[in-house]
């Protein structure tokens, strides 16, 4: 996949986004979160031609959208079986041929879901995904909006992988003071796992990074001026706004847990705000406007 921006050394090579460039702010841009793709969900694992096709979907929208956005966010959940299941390597070579017509122009960027390395993920399970999509944590600069991608599944159960999940977080430290020091005109956050979908101190569930790691997280986040953190796994909507920080969590792009229908998020990014709107595919604008 020419587009397919596979991180290496926790960044994003130069000749996808030049990053000296990048790091400065010249205008508005926006680009596309879709989470959840998760290629054979609907049958659990069966057949996931349906996701196939809704993948499809949102590609020939995408590649519709004048100006074209700078990237397209993955959020995890690429496919539905992790490494240890025979049909896993199988719904990875699909995902990429999925997107395969994805306009070149436009980098396509993942991130790992706990489907895509499993729930307790093991150091197996890590390489063959970074073998995959590259690594598994990276920063990028775009537009001059600093963005960083995190492994949530080592915050949710890293329990396999404390080493690997201690280097994250002091990765996830120094950049952060990094963006700060090179006055990024915001911070964007990417991970699977919502931190909170109602609340920060909300009780566990499934759907939400436990409270003995969310708190401390989201302490950081907040502590370095992080300003929107872009999620899935929920595949429902849910936003909610806390102690200025925007949490966004997207719905899937392929099956739906609540009201919503398949889409994906259209993120609009300006020198005061960061703004998004989830669109079914069939009210996904062609004209991408900034008031």
């Amino acid at each position: 996949m020419a587009n397919l921006a596979k991180a290496c050394n926790h960044t994003i090579d130069n000749s996808i986004l030049d990053q000296q460039q990048e790091a400065k702010w010249s205008q508005p841009f926006y680009f596309i979160f879709g989470a959840d793709p998760q290629l054979g969900i609907v049958t659990q694992d069966v057949t996931w031609q349906d996701e196939i096709q809704y993948v499809q979907r949102a590609v020939d929208e995408v590649n519709k959208m004048q100006p074209p956005p700078r990237f397209f966010m993955v959020g995890g959940d690429l496919v539905n079986s992790p490494p240890s299941k025979p049909t896993h390597r199988q719904q990875v070579e699909d995902f990429k041929k999925a997107f395969a017509q994805l306009n070149h122009q436009i980098p396509l960027m993942c991130l790992p879901g706990n489907h895509d390395i499993g729930d307790t993920p093991t150091p197996d399970d890590i390489a063959t995904y970074r073998q995959d999509f590259g690594d598994d944590w990276y920063s990028f600069w775009c537009g001059g909006v600093y963005f960083i991608v995190l492994n949530s599944q080592y915050y949710y159960d890293g329990s396999n992988l404390q080493d690997i999940k201690k280097e994250q977080h002091q990765w996830l430290e120094d950049h952060l003071v990094e963006a700060q020091l090179a006055h990024a005109k915001h911070i964007v956050l990417f991970q699977h796992i919502p931190l909170c979908l109602q609340g920060i101190d909300e009780e566990d569930t499934y759907f939400i990074i436990p409270k003995k790691e969310r708190l401390p997280l989201f302490s950081a986040l907040k502590y370095h001026g992080v300003v929107s953190v872009f999620t899935g796994h929920r595949h429902a909507n849910a936003d909610v706004k806390v102690d200025g920080i925007q949490l966004t969590t997207a719905s899937s792009m392929s099956f739906q847990l609540g009201n919503e229908k398949n889409g994906i998020t259209v993120v609009k990014v300006d020198d005061k705000a960061i703004t998004s709107k989830y669109y079914q595919y069939d009210d996904l604008p062609t004209k991408i406007t900034f008031d």
